[in-house]
């Protein structure tokens, strides 16, 4: 053999080395890369995107992981990152159809309905990506408060994953708020069978056999969970309540002292209280802690109404008169509410329903919800002036003059209009 060909045969083995050391490199398994498609399996978005960080600082220009990791940044509200990289994934691949529906996925979730009907149209075709655009209109419909339609697409994501925890929590959730307890605790309850370690799932199914019954199993869900957080104020308040319902007085009495013990400023457990007390015909002490917890929670209807109960027991009627009346009003704002929201899915734009909704939360001591729906008002209406006039009010009442003012002037800017 020629010098020249050694050096052709010396040359090529050094290429062959090479590639199959880039081949190798490319093969072997990422931890990192293997962690990432874990912690997405279980829905732990920040923790799959630390790792697919991990697999780009190796691999910065690998447009599988660019595109992961896009999708993963976007599933965890990091829209920056996520633009950032679906950028550098357009750079080496070109503008795709991949491309646009992420760009699309994030619109809604960012609250852009006009990508609604896009998605809807991808999912109606079996696009091999149905469930992930199912993910992001679930969400979208819930924050949207479209519930029936929030349904819809856990039916079918349900129909395509039925042993999926997080949906059936999800669509658990949508049946509470629509007041069908059975079919929520059906869905709670074989979630639970599916995870049985999942604490989320057994307080739901607790809380929800808490209303439907029997108390006998709401109180061993909470047991369970009181065995695995003997701290945990949810499992200890629900068991006590079961146990009141179930007749286990003298326990249900340790039970609540304890926790009065450690939360005396917890207006329900100081309802329950006086509750316990008021059954075993102890009205002096069931109305000291009544009236606590109504001092506590204005507007709670079940202390306001057992207060008036006890009142009228101890011969009070006047005073009874006066609660009765508070949880008479109260009760009207529940019931007035729950037609609000049957409206509110028939008519899912109306900035008028909305507000009034808000009008109750913000008045019931629900400020958190009150404000979302006000803001909920605004994202199909934009200019409704009784809205910003709404937050105005509010905020100028929680000591924040900058945001106040602002949606006052929003308000006089559309009152002004012809």
């Amino acid at each position: 053999m020629t010098a020249r060909s050694w050096r052709w045969l010396l040359l090529g083995l050094v290429l062959i080395t090479a590639s199959g050391g880039l081949v190798a490199w490319h093969l072997w398994p990422d931890p990192h890369w293997t962690a990432a498609h874990q912690a997405l399996a279980r829905h732990d978005y920040e923790a799959a995107y630390a790792h697919l960080q991990q697999c780009l600082q190796h691999r910065p220009r690998d447009p599988q992981v660019l595109f992961l990791a896009a999708r993963t940044a976007r599933r965890a509200r990091r829209y920056e990152q996520a633009e950032k990289h679906l950028r550098a994934y357009q750079r080496l691949q070109g503008e795709t159809n991949a491309i646009r529906l992420e760009r699309a996925l994030m619109r809604a979730q960012r609250g852009d309905s006009q990508v609604e009907s896009y998605l809807q149209a991808r999912v109606a075709a079996g696009d091999p990506d149905t469930l992930l655009i199912l993910e992001v209109l679930i969400q979208f419909y819930l924050d949207n408060y479209q519930l029936f339609k929030a349904r819809d697409c856990l039916d079918l994501y349900l129909e395509r994953r039925p042993n999926d925890v997080s949906a059936l929590l999800g669509r658990g959730y949508i049946w509470e708020r629509l007041f069908h307890y059975p079919e929520a605790v059906r869905d709670y309850r074989r979630a639970v069978q599916i995870e049985p370690d999942n604490e989320h799932a057994r307080l739901r199914l607790a809380e929800t056999l808490a209303i439907t019954g029997p108390p006998e199993e709401a109180a061993e869900q909470f047991e369970w969970l009181r065995q695995r957080h003997p701290d945990s104020l949810a499992a200890r308040l629900g068991l006590a309540r079961c146990w009141r319902q179930m007749g286990w007085t003298e326990e249900t009495q340790q039970l609540l002292d304890g926790l009065i013990h450690e939360h005396p400023q917890h207006a329900g457990i100081l309802t329950e209280r006086g509750r316990l007390a008021l059954e075993m015909g102890d009205l002096q002490r069931a109305a000291d802690w009544l009236r606590q917890a109504v001092a506590l929670a204005p507007t709670d209807r079940e202390a306001l109404y057992n207060l008036s109960r006890c009142l009228q027991q101890m011969g009070r009627d006047a005073e009874a008169r006066e609660y009765h009346q508070r949880f008479q009003r109260a009760d009207a704002d529940l019931k007035r509410l729950g037609q609000l929201t049957k409206n509110v899915l028939r008519h899912p734009h109306d900035p008028a329903l909305r507000c009034e909704v808000a009008a109750i939360f913000l008045r019931n001591g629900e400020e958190a919800e009150g404000v979302r729906w006000l803001h909920l008002a605004l994202r199909d209406a934009p200019d409704y002036g009784p809205a910003h006039q709404a937050l105005a009010d509010y905020y100028q009442r929680t000591g924040k003059p900058e945001l106040a003012a602002h949606h006052r002037q929003l308000a006089e800017a559309r009152h002004r209009q012809p």
